[in-house]
């Protein structure tokens, strides 16, 4: 007898439909704003995440987590600039955290901003010397 795989997630579809009605019941809120734009983006419909970022970023504009996914997606989509702007913001409000720094510094080292990179690499080791992550 075959086993059926059973799993706790509901169908992308459903969970996509629900997602959406969240987010239209509730556009304020960060949470179901994050949540769709996040399964947008693993669907690759970077615009449409974007857009939902756009919108939200501007509703809390210091939140670090969306910022931080924001940032991720402006550098998915290529647009070094705003990931850029992004970074920097994420670095100033809370410089002891090390996703900023380290996501600056690749965005730096993609636009051949070398030193500022190097700079942005020698604060994530500052913080974490051991970081695997940090060239």
């Amino acid at each position: 007898m075959l086993k059926q795989n059973k799993t706790t997630e509901p169908p992308l579809s459903d969970q996509l439909e629900s997602l959406r009605a969240a987010y239209n019941d509730d556009p304020d809120s960060v949470s179901n704003a994050s949540k769709l734009a996040q399964l947008y983006v693993d669907k690759g419909w970077l615009n449409e995440a974007k857009e939902i970022y756009d919108a939200v970023v501007k509703k809390d504009e210091n939140n670090y987590s969306l910022l931080l996914e924001f940032g991720n997606l402006c550098f998915k989509m290529q647009n070094h600039d705003e990931a850029l702007r992004t970074f920097k913001k994420l670095s100033v409000i809370k410089p002891a955290r090390v996703e900023g720094w380290n996501n600056l510094g690749i965005v730096q080292q993609s636009v051949h901003e070398d030193d500022a990179a190097l700079e942005s690499f020698k604060k994530v080791l500052e913080l974490e010397p051991d970081n695997p992550g940090a060239p």
